[in-house]
């Protein structure tokens, strides 16, 4: 699993690096292939996988492994899934390109100027737009999704006048979700628990977290978790029936000492093991997440800690 993941990772960043279309396409077509032919429930412990900075990419892979995962919940084509994978990764591409020109350090600067943000949706959509209707709905759900990502700013899509498609609504969430739980400043980190439960709030996300919330738990792969017996644990994938028994990983036992490796347990096939009863609150979570969850593998890309 860690290899395909460091290959989408490197995918991504070559469609964020590219300045000729066709390179833009090849790269993303091979990280949307990299992602559709693995079952999600193997890449979902990627969002484990969290730089101590933001990186573009790591976000916008795990957006595509959540859209991949959120789209096989509802039950369509795998080529549809394909396509929402391709969609996902194609939204923010906008944005680096508009950031090359200007010479804005986007690892310096989290936002482009207003104006310039404007411009993201329908750049990012002209990578991918071509005849064909697959790559028109390739485009166009990229497009909707980054325009509702910036509804509060640009105002409703198509003034009003029609709706995004639900696909549309999907990717935003998915990639919402992605850089809810990226660090936003140094020091800073917020828990996927409390990303999911922000969404909700949301009305551009809400009708979708549902959908979100089952393919990555009420405690989402990653989050840091105490337990019943007051050991603390991290979520190593998404629950199989109830919420607050999904597998994890116990880095300490029920005196506060660390446990290394950290055994899995996997609270839903065992009743006497102790469930889940809140997140950790970010600010105690000083061990590195990722290490627990592939405690014998060096997880791909920049350090998660």
């Amino acid at each position: 699993m860690l290899s395909t993941v460091a290959a989408v990772f490197a995918a991504v960043r070559t469609a964020a690096a590219a300045e000729e279309t066709q390179q833009i396409r090849g790269a993303l077509a091979r990280a949307a292939e990299l992602i559709a032919k693995e079952p999600s429930a193997s890449l979902l412990p990627a969002l484990a996988l969290r730089p101590s900075t933001p990186d573009p990419a790591i976000i916008g892979a795990h957006a595509a492994i959540v859209a991949a995962a959120m789209a096989r919940d509802i039950e369509v084509s795998e080529r549809t899934v394909a396509e929402i994978v391709e969609s996902t990764l194609l939204v923010p591409l906008g944005r680096y390109w508009l950031a090359r020109k200007s010479g804005l350090d986007l690892d310096v600067f989290r936002a482009l100027p207003e104006p310039s943000e404007a411009r993201v949706p329908a750049l990012s959509a002209g990578a991918r737009l071509c005849a064909d209707q697959v790559s028109q709905t390739i485009a166009v759900t990229a497009f909707e999704a980054g325009w509702l990502a910036r509804s509060t700013a640009l105002g409703p899509l198509y003034a009003g006048r029609r709706e995004a498609l639900p696909r549309s609504y999907l990717v935003a969430t998915a990639r919402a979700f992605a850089e809810g739980c990226s660090t936003t400043e140094v020091g800073a980190r917020v828990s996927a628990h409390e990303v999911l439960k922000g969404l909700s709030g949301d009305a551009v996300y809400a009708s979708w977290v549902s959908v979100l919330a089952r393919v990555v738990g009420q405690f989402p792969v990653g989050s840091a978790v105490v337990l019943e017996d007051g050991s603390w644990a991290v979520v190593a994938g998404p629950p199989a029936y109830q919420p607050e028994r999904p597998p994890v990983r116990r880095v300490t036992d029920d005196k506060g000492r660390a446990l290394s490796p950290p055994p899995l347990w996997d609270l839903g096939k065992d009743a006497s093991l102790p469930k889940v009863t809140h997140a950790l609150e970010p600010g105690l979570c000083r061990f590195n997440v990722a290490r627990a969850i592939f405690p014998h593998s060096a997880p791909p890309g920049p350090s998660a800690g």
